[in-house]
């Protein structure tokens, strides 16, 4: 079994509730979209919070009661400016990876993002592959929500949250837990019980594919494009967009990501964006390249 384990943010962090909840239940559609039904959804939010969240049998809501990023004394265990956010996104990360492991018999486990999209094979690829400590999504898209455009880029895992799918044996032998603590632990017991780095640059963060080629661990890519970065919806942290014209949703693209209807883009597929897009996939094979040579990750 599969166990995807998304984290959403404190709801007073929304900066538009109405955008967010659409993002929320698209990325619930393709979740649920799964060819291979042999998974579980584990969202971990706040007790009080703006969303309507969706009833299903395989949705699975632990809430937490954490305290609003950059209010606690130890806020800045991971590091100032944006830091306190993913000590958020991370503590509830490892909360909902000890539900997890407390409720189901998981064999791996996906941290994903609320507002991203996934490959409908994605479930059948990983259970049907031979086992593996971590596998990671490599060819991928950036979406621009309000365009309705994508583009193809390699090396997804530098940009995107939801990229690596661990072992739960593997990922608990990373966090090396140090006290008895379990889902209902507060915040700050979870930071106390695990190694500052788990917490901040393995759970909370996506970019360690360095970290484990180092460690003579070296992350398997998903042989097809398998994620989406959903972008342009002024949801995202970074606030990186990426350069170059997309191309605009379609039918089949939809579909092999478990959309609604309402995302697809009517408009026709122009010969300069078709140029432009290619050259900028090219452009990121290059630097993805580049990256894996040099043993640090190049934009």
């Amino acid at each position: 079994m599969l166990i995807f384990i998304s984290a959403v943010p404190h709801p007073v962090l929304f900066k538009d509730p109405e955008t967010t909840g659409k993002l929320f239940k698209i990325f619930i559609n393709s979740v649920l979209s799964q060819k291979n039904r042999n998974f579980k959804l584990v969202i971990v939010c706040n007790n009080v919070s703006g969303l309507d969240y969706a009833q299903h049998p395989d949705i699975h809501y632990h809430f937490v009661d954490f305290p609003l990023p950059g209010t606690q004394s130890y806020q800045n265990v991971c590091g100032s400016g944006l830091w306190p956010f993913i000590l958020d996104k991370a503590t509830k990360l490892l909360s909902g990876l000890l539900y997890t492991v407390n409720k189901f018999n998981s064999n791996y486990i996906f941290p994903v993002d609320y507002d991203d999209w996934l490959h409908i094979d994605i479930v059948d690829y990983i259970l049907s592959a031979k086992s593996y400590p971590i596998s990671y999504v490599d060819r991928g898209y950036f979406v621009d929500f309000k365009n309705k455009t994508y583009k193809r880029r390699a090396g997804l895992v530098r940009y995107c949250g939801s990229t690596n799918i661990y072992e739960t044996n593997f990922l608990l032998s990373e966090a090396k837990i140090r006290s008895n603590i379990n889902e209902n632990s507060d915040q700050y017991e979870l930071i106390r019980a695990v190694p500052k780095y788990f917490l901040c640059r393995i759970i909370g963060d996506h970019k360690t594919y360095f970290y484990f080629k180092q460690n003579r661990i070296t992350p398997r890519p998903i042989p097809f494009p398998a994620a989406c970065w959903v972008i342009g919806s002024g949801q995202n942290l970074s606030a990186t967009y990426g350069k170059g014209t997309g191309l605009p949703i379609d039918e089949s693209f939809t579909h092999n990501f478990g959309l609604p209807q309402e995302v697809i883009n009517p408009s026709r597929i122009t010969f300069k964006g078709l140029i432009r897009e290619r050259l900028g996939y090219l452009r990121s094979i290059y630097t993805w390249q580049k990256s894996k040579l040099m043993g640090r990750f190049i934009y």
